[in-house]
């Protein structure tokens, strides 16, 4: 593995996974559903459903939480 980087007192790392919401999007299929916490990871999956080519996503409100559909795009 390459060696990692030192450039103006920053560290330049290679390797590092991104976590959560790629994985999550990329593991559900269309018409999965999560049930999240918060408004910001909403926020998160809805804009990663979205940038995958045929999907969009659809969420609701349950009490405080929210659910959000992996839904494939209609034409």
């Amino acid at each position: 593995m390459a060696k990692n980087k030192l450039i103006g007192g920053f560290e330049i790392e290679k390797g590092v996974e991104i976590p959560g919401w790629s994985k999550l999007c990329d593991a559900m299929e269309s018409g999965d559903s999560v049930l999240l916490d918060s408004q910001d990871e909403r926020g998160c999956l809805v804009a990663r459903i979205n940038s995958r080519s045929g999907y969009k996503a659809v969420t609701r409100k349950e009490g405080d939480k929210f659910r959000v559909w992996k839904c494939e795009e209609q034409p």
